[in-house]
């Protein structure tokens, strides 16, 4: 039982550094450089990124600990590979979005984790429904998020 709320432990604090790192990248250009962008009406205010992100990573988290348990494979099972992933992924945009301020690049990078994510997610299913269903708001907000990108790409 102990062994659960370790691993649980482990795959937040997996997100929770992503996080870090994402706001790392984010912080130096959110306040200066991204509010000077064109963007989409539908962007919604700075501070819900943070909301919706904070709540994601908490729930991706508990998806992939649910596959683990299931699983009883190892933190980098054949399952949760896509996961780590995609947790990869989002980083990596943070740092080319944000901290290179490639837009184009970003894009393509976001549209390949929107694909790892509908992977993922599909994979989990198979495991564990309850886990794949956890992450079915990951994949919806990244979609807004590609869009959101991709408005940006076409208007500067």
């Amino acid at each position: 039982m102990m062994r659960d709320w370790k691993a649980l432990l482990y795959f937040y604090a997996a997100t929770f550094a992503v996080q870090v790192g994402g706001n790392f990248f984010t912080m130096k250009t959110v306040t200066t450089w991204y509010p000077t962008l064109e963007k989409s009406i539908l962007t919604p205010p700075g501070y819900w990124f943070g909301i919706v992100w904070t709540t994601l990573y908490i729930v991706m988290a508990i998806a992939a600990w649910r596959i683990w348990r299931a699983e009883r494979n190892g933190f980098f099972s054949r399952t949760l590979a896509p996961w780590w992933a995609q947790l990869a992924l989002g980083l990596l945009w943070c740092a080319v979005f944000f901290g290179l301020r490639e837009i184009d690049a970003g894009l393509i990078i976001i549209f390949i984790n929107w694909l790892v994510i509908l992977a993922t997610i599909a994979r989990f299913l198979c495991v564990e429904r309850m886990a794949g269903y956890l992450l079915v708001p990951l994949g919806l907000w990244v979609t807004f998020a590609t869009y959101l990108n991709l408005v940006i790409s076409l208007k500067n």
